[in-house]
């Protein structure tokens, strides 16, 4: 943002498109090696699913999604304590999404529709966070 610039959402709305583009082309380069990686977004079922799949099918690779979710009134209590905390980049415009407390208060986005493992994960309350099952399930993927 700090290179190209957003003057309003709309302008910081088109960067993150553009930005979702570069990413696919460092996801799919990333997994031309055949390593395992991580790879984390914001990303949502309609409009990530098929492309990730065809990532996920063209390289072989066992997907193991974690679909993080929280108490809706949580999770927007957290956005907006971020949101004012003063150390968000202005260009995300965080304050001038429409309908921001309706979205969040449902605790979710859908999961994406790709093979592999779907594991739920309640950040409602980070203590309560059972960590080491958490990675037992991911390393039982391979």
């Amino acid at each position: 943002m700090d290179s190209l610039g957003a003057e309003n959402r709309e302008e910081s709305r088109k960067i993150g498109i553009a930005t979702y583009k570069v990413l696919y082309v460092l996801f799919e380069s990333a997994m031309r090696t055949g390593n395992s990686l991580v790879i984390e977004s914001n990303f949502y079922a309609e409009y990530d699913s098929d492309k990730l799949s065809s990532l996920i099918r063209k390289y072989g690779y066992a997907a193991v999604q974690i679909q993080c979710r929280s108490e809706g009134k949580v999770l927007f209590e957290r956005y907006m304590k971020r949101a004012n905390s003063g150390d968000r980049h202005p260009g995300h415009f965080d304050m001038q999404y429409q309908n921001i407390e309706s979205a969040l208060t449902k605790g979710y986005t859908e999961p994406l529709k790709v093979d592999g493992q779907l594991i739920d994960l309640d950040t409602t309350d980070f203590e309560k966070i059972d960590y080491d099952k958490l990675y037992e399930a991911i390393e039982n993927v391979r």
